[in-house]
């Protein structure tokens, strides 16, 4: 059984069960989670270091408005995008299952 802080490290913005990892890279990891307010599963794209800067935390906010704003086939839904309890900014958005497009 998994105590509260192990509990805790798992959650994102308080929203957010990360399970397993989709994917890493220098700046940000990609978690599989569930949005514990909908019970619906998701992607969690979260930054590796906390927001010392604006630069990461604009770019991120950036995307987000972008892909909000695109709407169209093929384009991920954004659900949300914040800050998580390290400190560190998180985009959450729709989880399409399948294969990585380099495979």
């Amino acid at each position: 059984m998994k105590t509260i802080l192990e509990a805790a490290a798992n959650l994102c913005g308080g929203r957010f069960r990360l399970s397993a990892i989709l994917g890493q890279g220098p700046f940000a990891t990609v978690y599989e989670a569930t949005d514990l307010s909908t019970g619906r599963p998701c992607a969690v794209k979260r930054l590796e270091r906390p927001l010392r800067a604006a630069g990461p935390w604009e770019a991120l906010q950036r995307d987000a408005a972008l892909v909000a704003r695109a709407g169209a086939p093929g384009i991920l839904v954004p659900f949300a995008a914040g800050i998580d309890e390290r400190g560190c900014g998180y985009l959450a958005q729709e989880l399409i299952v399948g294969e990585p497009l380099g495979a």
